[in-house]
């Protein structure tokens, strides 16, 4: 059921990789082009399945920001596709998404970054519709949408961040794993020629990812933004890898927020450069 009611937000998911080169078993791999996808969602159509967010478009506009800086890689405007409240409908993200995500090819990288309400094992696009007298929802976009979406792109890197109630739900099926109490990353590395997925959420299957006013965003949103902005980069290497990003998140998310538990998740190497300083 997904009678949504919290304040929250952002399941992110969540995907941002920009312009780097990252070495995987001592070869190096540059990134050609980024295709970003872009969702934040404030404005819910049925106030009875999801009440309204406050802070989560300025979340996307935010990460958007961050794409088109010299440390979020320069993205042209070109290749990022930005859906907002009404737009953010999910017939509208899966044809975007795929649109974009298609005209990535080998050595690019795509990201799909998502901030509005989220429920186990998915998100609530604007349209998103629960019948309390059936019991069944409508128009929600599941994993199993987001993985088609992202089959459809043919590079290697490709990420998710989701800033959203319950997005660790989305973690079924997933051969690799961040453990959250431990912030420690999987020591097995993918084989290059694997595709990698890096999913980063907000908050665990059973808890809610919140916002706050002082931020002005929510709160794993705003963290996000900070460490690939470079308050993640641990090692003063000026090169944020996924691992330092996780760790991050997790401690300043867990210091604001103690019942929000980030967690990381998929098929990557965590040694993946996230953002070059």
């Amino acid at each position: 059921m997904i009678k949504l009611q919290c304040q929250f937000f952002k399941f992110l998911v969540v995907f941002s990789l920009l312009a780097f080169t990252c070495k995987q078993d001592n070869n190096e791999k540059v990134i050609k082009n980024t295709y970003a996808v872009v969702i934040g969602i404030a404005d819910y159509k049925y106030e009875n399945t999801a009440k309204d967010l406050k802070w989560t478009v300025n979340d996307a506009e935010k990460f958007v920001s961050f794409l088109k800086s010299e440390k979020g890689g320069k993205v042209p405007v070109g290749n990022i596709y930005v859906l907002k409240n009404e737009t953010a409908r999910k017939a509208n993200i899966i044809k975007y998404a795929k649109q974009l995500f298609e005209r990535a090819q080998e050595g690019d990288r795509v990201i799909f970054f998502w901030s509005g309400h989220g429920t186990q094992g998915a998100f609530v696009p604007h349209d998103g519709l629960y019948n309390p007298e059936t019991g069944k929802a409508y128009n929600l976009l599941y994993f199993s949408d987001l993985k088609d979406i992202i089959k459809s792109a043919k590079c290697q890197v490709k990420l998710i961040f989701a800033d959203a109630c319950h997005s660790g739900a989305l973690k079924q099926n997933t051969p690799k794993d961040i453990k959250s109490q431990s912030r420690s990353l999987n020591q097995n590395s993918t084989k290059i020629n694997d595709v990698e997925v890096a999913v980063m959420v907000a908050a665990r299957a059973n808890e809610y990812s919140l916002e706050y006013n002082q931020l002005k965003q929510g709160v794993f949103s705003y963290f996000l933004i900070e460490g690939l902005q470079g308050k993640a980069d641990l090692n003063l290497d000026k090169r944020i890898t996924i691992k330092e990003l996780h760790d991050f998140v997790f401690k300043e998310v867990k210091s604001y927020n103690p019942k929000q538990t980030p967690n990381t998740f998929g098929k990557f190497n965590k040694n993946m450069v996230v953002s070059n300083l």
